[in-house]
């Protein structure tokens, strides 16, 4: 049986948020996200996926659109997908806010997400996308968010920490391959050290 592949992908540029701007969930990508977009399914087309699935959020769902037109896939949407809550509007203060999340991932605003809760969140979305798939084996290509990226890496045991999330590049894909016991045996991309894996069993 073919392994099965997960192509975690960090979305394209997006235009920055305002106090007038869209709402996040409408935010979209910068004209030079669009063709940073169409340069990644050149990438994403040569994994051959059978399925991409994405965050609902406009610009995750943009970025992966390119490639889902070159293969004919219809891109499937996953809530689980979507950006961590943050609950902060845009401010000049909102590095000192992701910085006291990142050293206490239980504190949250009131009504927003605490980052372990996001954490715990797309980890659950990746195990039951291994779950879906890992029978079939073969690609699966995932649009998402730099936050909730980092924090499942955290959550997988990856030296990652706020100053990681920050570097990630814009778009960027993470690349995660399960063994038949439902083990990530190797996850890569940029920031993470060249071999590391997560050293215990993850999903399924």
């Amino acid at each position: 049986m073919e392994a099965l592949r997960i192509l975690v992908v960090r979305h394209a540029e997006p235009v920055v948020a305002t106090v007038d701007g869209p709402p996040e969930e409408l935010r979209p990508l910068t004209e030079r996200g669009l063709r940073q977009a169409e340069a990644l399914a050149t990438e994403l087309c040569a994994a051959r996926p059978h399925t991409i699935v994405s965050s609902p959020y406009r610009r995750a769902v943009q970025t992966v659109q390119p490639a889902a037109n070159r293969l004919g896939l219809e891109i499937e949407l996953v809530d689980d997908l979507r950006e961590w809550r943050s609950g902060l509007g845009p401010t000049p203060s909102w590095k000192e806010h992701y910085q006291r999340c990142w050293e206490d991932p239980g504190y949250s605003l009131p009504d927003a997400e605490s980052q372990s809760g996001a954490r715990a969140r797309m980890l659950a979305a990746l195990d039951g996308l291994a779950r879906r798939w890992r029978p079939r084996g073969g690609t699966v290509v995932v649009g998402t968010h730099g936050t909730v990226i980092s924090l499942a890496l955290a959550g997988l045991g990856a030296p990652v920490d706020a100053t990681f999330w920050l570097g990630m590049p814009m778009p960027a894909v993470y690349r995660l391959q399960a063994d038949d016991d439902g083990w990530w045996s190797s996850v890569s991309g940029p920031g993470l050290p060249d071999g590391w894996a997560p050293a215990a069993p993850t999903c399924c």
